[in-house]
């Protein structure tokens, strides 16, 4: 019966071989003749798939991990700002934002955006549509951040719950309609108020 010819391993064999010869459970002695073998110019291709079987079978080394430190979220600092800002529904006049935030006018004369609480995480996103059937869209941190800067600053949280309530027509923190006039001019029912810090 004739021999079938022996071809040389392969670069890729070879390289292959010197990995698995570093990251499997052989012993040092073992470990140095295949990292010796695999450089060797007679090495066959059919002697290398043999070691290349044996080696695959060895547990793997289990070395340490290195800790994992996480940098501080950019999320961090909005969270920290969200927690001082009144839940509500707000509306702003585009014109009034500051000029990096120009660009979320997108021809609208208002943004309408929403600072809620649900299962005690804060949630603040851009309203679109109408109550009842809001869609929402998220904003990345920075925009988040000079918005929320923005309505934090010089009472513009309460006046921009009042302009959402007058716009539509309903309490800017629950939806509910507005049944009396303090309630109206408040902008809030009357258990909203007190959520809000109105007197």
């Amino acid at each position: 019966m004739p021999t079938r010819p022996a071809f040389p391993a392969t670069l890729k064999q070879r390289n292959f071989l010197k990995d698995l010869a570093n990251e499997r459970q052989v012993g040092e002695t073992a470990k140095a003749s295949v990292l010796a073998l695999a450089e060797r110019e007679d090495l066959t291709g059919h002697d290398a798939s043999q070691m290349i079987e044996t080696l695959m079978a060895r547990p793997k080394i289990q070395r340490p991990r290195p800790p994992i430190t996480r940098a501080t979220s950019p999320w961090a600092a909005v969270n920290a700002k969200l927690a001082d800002l009144i839940t509500s529904k707000f509306a702003i006049y585009t014109r009034d934002l500051p000029t990096a935030l120009q660009a979320l006018a997108n021809g609208n004369d208002m943004l309408f955006l929403e600072n809620r609480e649900y299962r005690g995480r804060r949630y603040f996103r851009q309203l679109h549509g109408a109550p009842g059937r809001f869609n929402r869209t998220g904003f990345g941190p920075a925009t988040a951040e000079a918005l929320i800067d923005y309505l934090s600053s010089a009472g513009h949280a309460l006046e921009a719950g009042k302009r959402f309530s007058v716009h539509y027509t309903c309490c800017a923190r629950c939806g509910a309609e507005l049944t009396d006039t303090l309630s109206r001019a408040a902008g809030y029912g009357p258990e909203c108020r007190r959520h809000v810090g109105i007197a």
